[in-house]
This record gives C-alpha cells, sequence and structure tokens, in this order.
C-alpha cells in the first residue's frame, strides 16, 4: 500500500492564477530518445551484419571491411540505447516554481519531489544556468554555437530527506538578460538537476524557467 506522504501521490497540480505557483516541465524527453537511439543502433548493426555475412559468402574483402565502420557505430549506438533505457527507470523528479513571473534581479523558490523512490539516489545538485546560442550561416549551411554566461550552484546536499523532498532560493542575476529568441540568436535559462546514483546512470534533467522582460514603470 502506497505511503500517504509518497511523492508519486501528492505532485502538484498546476492553476493559471498569475500568482500560482508553475509546474516546471523537463526539456529531456528521456523515452522518445531512448528509442530513437535503439532503433538507429538496431538498423546500423543488423544492415551491417547482413553485408558483412553477404562479402564474406562471395570472398568480397570491401564487402567485409568497409560495413566495419558502420557496424561499429551500430554497436556504439546499441552501447548508448542500453544506457538511455536503464536511465529509463530513474525516479522522474518534479520541480515546482514559486513565482509564475520572473524578471532579472527576481528571487523565487524552486521546490522538488519525485515520481518514484530517490532513494538510490546519494547526492543531489541544481543549478542556475544561463545559456546562450549563436547560429552563423556559412553559405548554405547554418552554424550553431553553444556557451555558457551564468552558471551557479543553488543546491547541494547527501541528506536523502532533502533529496526526497526540498526546497531552495533561486536568484536571477540583477543585470541578467531575459530570455529571448530570434533567428540568429538566444538566451535560454534553466534549471539543472544532477542526481548522483552509483553503479547507474544518473539523473540529469534539464527545466527551461522563462524570465520576462522587465515591465515599463507606471
Amino acid at each position: 500500500m502506497a505511503k500517504k506522504n509518497d511523492p508519486a501521490l501528492v505532485c502538484p497540480i498546476e492553476h493559471e492564477d498569475d500568482d500560482a505557483p508553475v509546474v516546471a516541465r523537463s526539456s529531456d524527453s528521456r523515452y522518445a530518445i531512448a528509442v530513437i537511439v535503439s532503433v538507429f543502433g538496431l538498423v546500423f548493426t543488423v544492415a551491417a551484419i547482413a553485408i558483412m555475412s553477404q562479402g564474406i559468402r562471395n570472398g568480397n574483402l570491401m564487402a567485409i571491411l568497409c560495413p566495419g565502420v558502420f557496424l561499429l557505430v551500430g554497436l556504439a549506438a546499441d552501447v548508448l540505447a542500453v544506457y538511455l533505457i536503464l536511465r529509463c527507470f530513474n525516479p522522474m523528479p518534479v520541480l515546482v516554481l514559486s513565482d509564475r513571473n520572473v524578471y532579472a534581479g527576481s528571487e523565487f523558490e524552486v521546490s522538488w519531489m519525485f515520481r518514484g523512490s530517490s532513494r538510490s539516489i546519494h547526492q543531489l545538485k541544481l543549478t542556475l544556468i544561463g545559456t546562450e546560442k549563436v547560429s552563423y550561416r556559412q553559405g548554405t549551411s547554418t552554424r550553431t554555437e553553444e556557451s555558457t554566461f551564468f552558471s551557479e550552484v543553488v543546491f547541494e546536499s547527501e541528506d536523502p530527506d532533502q533529496i526526497a523532498k526540498g526546497f531552495c532560493l533561486v536568484k536571477i542575476p540583477d543585470e541578467g538578460m531575459h530570455s529571448f529568441k530570434s533567428a540568429d540568436n538566444e538566451i535560454l535559462w534553466s534549471i539543472g538537476m544532477h542526481g548522483s546514483i552509483r553503479r547507474w546512470p544518473d539523473v540529469t534533467e534539464t527545466f527551461p524557467v522563462q524570465v520576462l522582460v522587465p515591465p515599463l514603470p507606471s
């Protein structure tokens, strides 16, 4: 029987009121990524083995060596797929921001809980991250570079009780740029969560934070 305080049963419900807390959505689609990588690795591996088997029967050396490169790619994808599939069994974090309207200089509370047991996590760290993406056009192609202009650890603990359910205060820098997106430039704010698990894939999630343009003075 589930415990009364089981986080899976008390996850918050988001309301649309201006002053209501907002449930942050993770930008990591763990299940979709695991499926895509698994299919990719399986296709490459099976195709390479089939071509190499045909080359062995025909005695064609090039039909053995060339597909070997694709086989290595497929095997690497298979290993990554196993890692991603194991990661799907990790507890799912739920992050709640106390304020819906966040501006540069804003201080707000971030609380968290997990769907599923968090007992396997021996260390939890939350980091406020500011990222800039810039796209460059080179002929007919486009190259995107990403850089981190701000990073601050806002919470870190090895206490199982604080890991399972807790809160911390987060402040956007006073001179911080608001969230922004154009054709060639993007400013992103997020809270990164990293939960270390021994001998198992870590809990790694990113929760976007929308920093608004400051309101005009009345």
